[in-house]
């Protein structure tokens, strides 16, 4: 438990390729009784493109089947850096299709939705910053003293990346 610190389980999980990034999800509901009852899930995003729900239980698989099908918005992205040739891919986690939600399978995939290179000999990459998942804005628009209205446009897949120029430039 992230909050609490008692461990739930404790087991092994072996994986097929090295993880290059955890996302954490936060699940709605939380049963303490349940000895397997977890409120964070972790999707491990693996250097072969390929998908691990941790803990491997149906109902962390239902909570990354809900962050990927909430309604309101389009997807789970999560994005991968290759910081040597300068490569930032942007994924969206979907679905398999005719995969049935259960444990012991793997129900999910990583699409490429984008790819951009920052050539390394001109600039390198420092860091990747975006808005925390779940996010809430408390004032989505703001009174302007002419009485107008400004609407801020939020995208929750926004990401700012910070490029520093390499010494040839």
């Amino acid at each position: 438990d992230g909050i609490s610190g008692r461990v739930f389980s404790d087991e092994i999980v072996s994986v097929s390729s090295s993880v290059m990034q955890i996302v954490p999800l936060r699940t709605l509901t939380h049963h303490p009784h349940d000895v397997r009852s977890c409120r964070q899930v972790a999707l491990l995003i693996h250097s072969d493109d390929s998908v691990s729900v941790v803990p491997d239980s149906a109902r962390a698989l239902a909570t990354v089947e809900e962050a990927i099908s909430v309604t309101g918005q389009n997807g789970l992205f999560v994005h991968t850096i290759d910081r040597t040739s300068g490569e930032l891919r942007a994924l969206r986690v979907s679905r398999k299709p005719s995969v049935e939600l259960s444990t012991g399978s793997n129900p999910f995939e990583l699409v490429t939705v984008g790819t951009t290179i920052f050539n390394p000999s001109l600039e390198t990459i420092v860091n990747v910053a975006y808005p925390r998942r779940g996010e809430v804005i408390q004032s989505p628009s703001t009174v302007l003293g002419d009485d107008a209205l400004l609407l801020k446009y939020l995208n929750p897949h926004l990401m700012v990346v910070v490029t520093e120029a390499t010494k040839s430039f």
